[in-house]
C-alpha cells in the first residue's frame, strides 16, 4: 500500500521536516504537527527521495521563490521490507509547479564493470611487463 500526498489547496502545506522547506512562513507549523501525528498514528514512513530535494515551487513573490517537498510517497514498514530496493525519484517539473514522483520497484543492480584493453598500453614498459605476467 502506498499513499501519495499532493498539495490540494493553499491551506494544506504538509511537510514532515522543516529542512524540506525554504522561505516558508511560520504559520504552517501547526499543520505540520497534525500531519506528523497522523503519519505516526497509522505507522507510515516517508519513502526517501533520491536526487531532487524539493518537489514544488511557488511563483516568485518579492524576489523569493518558495520551494518545498510537498509531494511524497508514504508506505507501511512491511511494504518497505518487501520492496527494500524500491527507489523514489522526482522528475523535473515541465508544465506544472510540482515534480512527478516515480517509484522504481526494481532498480538496476550495479554489475561488474567490463575490462577494456587499450592496445597502446603495450607501448609502455611498465604495462607491457604487467601484461606479460598476468596473461602469460
Amino acid at each position: 500500500m502506498f499513499l501519495m500526498e499532493t498539495r490540494a489547496n493553499e491551506n494544506s502545506r504538509d511537510c514532515p521536516e522543516d529542512y524540506e522547506m525554504e522561505n516558508v512562513g511560520k504559520g504552517v507549523l501547526f499543520m505540520l504537527e497534525v500531519f506528523r501525528s497522523f503519519v505516526d498514528a497509522i505507522k507510515l514512513m516517508d519513502l526517501e527521495l533520491k536526487g531532487k530535494k524539493f518537489t514544488w515551487f511557488s511563483n516568485p513573490r518579492n524576489g523569493f521563490i518558495t520551494r518545498e517537498r510537498l509531494d511524497r510517497v508514504l508506505v507501511k514498514w512491511e511494504w518497505r521490507e518487501v520492496f527494500s530496493n524500491a527507489i523514489l525519484m522526482a522528475i523535473p517539473a515541465v508544465s506544472s509547479d510540482h515534480s512527478l514522483l516515480v517509484v522504481n520497484m526494481e532498480p538496476k543492480a550495479r554489475g561488474k564493470r567490463e575490462f577494456k584493453f587499450e592496445t597502446f598500453w603495450r607501448d609502455h614498459e611498465e604495462c607491457s611487463e604487467l601484461i606479460k605476467r598476468k596473461l602469460g
